[in-house]
């Protein structure tokens, strides 16, 4: 009888997949906290739509700093679409920060250029800046974060 070996030519997919579950998780959690701030327009339901985003923002940050920019081959469509969710739901210096990151992944082909282009536009239209300025626009405390995402990140 022949055994099977332990190595196989599939890529060990565990951490993408639970990575795409989890960002899903954040983002559907913080859609649902908007669609109740749509629904009951109250200050305690924006309470929570912080927190949510907050939650979601600062994991997602962390996860970027440890590996990038989630691509849709480790990811899949709906991981990084929730990616991007969490980026919309940023501060603007979050934004800042995230931005390079996305723009390398976008770069390498692992995320659809349309992800880049909505964050630049949020950017933009936060800042003043014309979209095709949006790279030249990063004020000087958050130029030296983004260098260290960069250098977390290793450049990816």
């Amino acid at each position: 009888m022949d055994t099977v070996s332990g190595e196989t030519d599939l890529p060990d997919l565990t951490d993408g997949f639970a990575l795409r579950d989890r960002l899903v998780h954040l983002a559907q959690a913080v859609l649902r906290a908007d669609e109740l701030v749509s629904r009951q327009p109250t200050f305690g339901a924006a309470e929570v739509y912080l927190a949510e985003a907050r939650h979601g923002v600062e994991e997602f940050l962390q996860s970027v700093r440890r590996g990038g920019w989630p691509s849709v081959q480790v990811v899949g469509r709906d991981g990084c679409d929730a990616a991007l969710i969490l980026a919309q739901s940023a501060s603007l210096e979050v934004q800042l920060l995230l931005r390079p990151a996305l723009a390398r992944a976008v770069h390498q082909g692992g995320v659809p250029e349309s992800h880049l282009v909505h964050l630049a536009t949020l950017i933009a239209r936060a800042t003043g800046v014309p979209v095709d300025d949006a790279d030249r626009f990063v004020p000087r405390t958050t130029a030296r974060q983004g260098a260290a995402l960069d250098s977390a990140d290793g450049g990816r």
